[in-house]
């Protein structure tokens, strides 16, 4: 027994032994695993870290950004703000021209009238009422009638007419615009009214190359008021035109 113990007791020895290397081994594959795994941690940390400070960075940008996106849209408000007040005020600055632009083509168009007022008539005397000669005639005209010139308007005073003519006894009271209106045939009507109220035998007229509107020549027709539009005449007026000089 002894004997069989000790030839087995080699085998066994190596046996342990091999079972001690393999444990050996194991050890170290369990060593190098947790290397591994700690290295794979590290990263893992460094990643981390490093997608942290991305992170921040992303949110400094981010802030950064926010803020440069509401300075941009101040800005732009404040442009928009420019921009309506630059479209105001061309708008504004746009209707001031086109009105003196109107006032310029107005008051040449008067000038006009006023140069061909003899031909126009046939002959007669007048002119502007601030024409010397004219504006004594109004004098003559309106002497003696101190309490109606103190309180005359505007709208009713001959001397802001734009043509006064006479032929003989008969004076037209003549409003001259490029596009006539009511508005012409009324200063004209309450101008001649005044005059006829002094004892002048005054009539309107209205001189044009066009009428405001159709209802403008139908108010002219019914208020008897003498007119020129462009190349067309009204009935009282020719006879005007045949009045001797």
């Amino acid at each position: 027994m002894v004997g069989e113990e000790l030839a087995r007791l080699p085998a066994q020895v190596e046996e342990v032994k091999q079972i001690a290397l393999q444990g050996v081994q194991i050890g170290r594959q369990a060593l190098n695993a947790a290397e591994r795994a700690q290295e794979t941690a590290e990263r893992a940390y460094q990643a981390a870290e490093r997608a942290r400070e991305m992170a921040e960075r992303a949110y400094e940008v981010g802030s950064q950004a926010n803020s440069a996106s509401q300075e941009a849209l101040r800005r732009l408000q404040i442009v928009e703000t420019d921009v309506a007040e630059l479209k105001t005020t061309t708008k504004r600055m746009d209707g001031q021209l086109r009105g003196i632009d109107g006032r310029l083509r107005g008051e040449e168009y008067q000038r006009r009238i006023r140069r061909i007022a003899r031909q126009l008539f046939n002959g007669g005397e007048g002119g502007t009422p601030e024409e010397p000669h004219v504006e004594q005639k109004l004098s003559q005209w309106l002497a003696g009638r101190l309490d109606l010139t103190a309180r005359v308007k505007d709208i009713h005073n001959p001397a802001l007419s734009d043509l006064i003519w006479w032929k003989g006894e008969r004076v037209a009271v003549v409003e001259a615009s490029l596009k006539v209106n009511g508005e012409d045939i009324r200063r004209a009507l309450l101008r001649a009214e005044t005059l006829r109220e002094a004892g002048v035998d005054a009539v309107p007229c209205v001189i044009g190359d066009e009428w405001a509107n159709p209802e403008t020549r139908a108010l002219a027709e019914e208020l008897n008021i003498m007119w020129k539009i462009d190349d067309e005449v009204s009935q009282s007026l020719v006879e005007f035109h045949r009045l001797a000089p």
